[in-house]
């Protein structure tokens, strides 16, 4: 906190969001459960697959049996043409109307057993077409689970993207505004080494060190500030004491002490600035 000659009020560091950050065993917590879910939904599938299988297979054995069946209802036709046929030749024919009659019967009584198989078959397919729909609901409200927990878990990682990114600039931004006092420190050395004579070559040594420092900053898009002669700006720049000067007007900087600079288009460091009296 800096006093202000102004009474405005004092500035503030960036405040701190607090952490959200999930810890690795939580993702692994949910990168197990996803696999789960994924084992779940492939048992799913192919339990559904066999029991379509079987169904298939039962309608294939029930379409066999209404085939015999057919061709003991035309066996059956001609049996009652060979009973006619036997009525009208009584006498002649009684013994093959006889044998007839056997044989009608006993195709009779197949007839009636292969339509109670018929019936259990098709019974059958009915419970397993039962199933495969309650097996592919089943397989559904698993893929809606499934696709609720995918969504949560890319939003839990967007969110920690996010909130890396954050910590990275505020990190980043925090090793440049602490390397800002070797640049006020070679400043401060160019103002004190005289420009003649024997100090001539240090003074060129420390300007370059000056300037390559300033471009390195640059390629961070770090740039100073030059508050000198403008008004007195509270955003940007921090009144450390005032100075007399009858050339500038009321409010305006006089002297900079220490240098402000931006990155980006963000304060990094205010300026700390004597400004004229109001």
């Amino acid at each position: 906190m800096t006093y202000d000659p102004y009474g405005r009020r004092p500035r503030r560091g960036p405040q701190q969001e607090p952490s959200q950050v999930l810890t690795a065993s939580q993702i692994a917590k949910i990168e197990a459960a996803f696999e789960e879910l994924n084992k779940k939904a492939a048992h799913w599938e192919e339990q559904a697959r066999q029991w379509q299988t079987t169904a298939t297979e039962s309608r294939a054995v029930a379409a066999e049996w209404q085939g015999r069946v057919r061709e003991l209802e035309h066996a059956l036709s001609e049996a009652q043409t060979l009973a006619n046929e036997a009525e009208e030749n009584c006498q002649r024919w009684r013994s093959a109307a006889d044998e007839a009659q056997v044989q009608f019967s006993s195709w009779e009584t197949r007839a009636e057993e292969l339509e109670s198989e018929a019936a259990k078959a098709e019974q059958r397919v009915n419970e397993l077409e039962e199933a495969l729909k309650a097996a592919q609901e089943g397989h559904n409200e698993e893929a809606d689970r499934l696709q609720q927990i995918e969504t949560d878990f890319l939003e839990s990682k967007q969110r920690l993207e996010r909130r890396f990114a954050i910590q990275a600039e505020e990190q980043r931004k925090t090793v440049l505004r602490d390397l800002l006092p070797v640049l006020d420190n070679l400043d401060l050395a160019l103002d004190h080494i005289p420009g003649g004579g024997s100090g001539q070559d240090l003074r060129q040594g420390v300007d370059l060190t000056r300037q390559s420092f300033l471009k390195m900053l640059a390629r961070h898009d770090v740039f100073p500030l030059d508050p000198l002669g403008k008004a007195f700006d509270p955003e940007l720049q921090e009144a450390v004491g005032t100075m007399p000067d009858p050339t500038l007007p009321p409010g305006t900087v006089a002297r900079v002490e220490q240098k402000g600079y931006r990155i980006g288009d963000e304060l990094l460091r205010p300026a700390r600035v004597l400004v004229t009296p109001l």
